[in-house]
């Protein structure tokens, strides 16, 4: 059994890991398994997954969810390059708005353009804008075999 040499080697419990056919369908579960209400807010960057757009669309059209899309300036010239356009983009929202956020989703390595983005940071970030609130979605697909990865510090 391949879950228990996996679950080591990415810092997890055996019983956590689920195989998936491929990261759009984990993405797309993870997003239709949140209890979304209409006006929630989901926030991407620019630099999300490919699949996220079109995901994103569904949402709006099934729950009427509002995207929040942060463009992101390149080149990368370290964390504040992602951290400021977020913080920014939910700074500005007013405080209801900020209440609404549902849901942030960031890939921990980015395809287009490729990016090792500060997660971590990012997170926090997330949290503290929104008062804990909002979730944070981890696409963690790119990093695997390129990165360590520790899930527990992601707690």
């Amino acid at each position: 059994e391949i879950r228990p040499v996996l679950a080591r080697f990415i810092g997890a419990r055996a019983e956590d890991l689920v195989f998936l056919d491929n990261a759009s369908g984990g993405l797309n579960a993870v997003l239709r398994s949140v209890a979304w209400r209409k006006g929630d807010i989901l926030l991407l960057t620019a630099a999300a997954y490919a699949v996220m757009p079109n995901t994103a669309a569904w949402l709006k059209q099934r729950y009427g969810v509002r995207t929040l899309r942060v463009e992101i300036a390149y080149p990368v010239i370290g964390p504040e390059t992602y951290l400021d356009p977020v913080r920014r983009a939910l700074t500005q929202l007013t405080p209801e708005e900020r209440a609404q956020v549902r849901l942030a989703v960031f890939d921990h390595v980015s395809s287009y353009p490729p990016a090792v983005l500060p997660v971590t940071e990012l997170a926090r970030c997330v949290k503290a804008e929104t008062a804990g609130r909002a979730l944070v979605l981890l696409d963690g697909a790119h990093a695997l075999g390129q990165l360590r990865i520790d899930l527990r510090e992601f707690q």
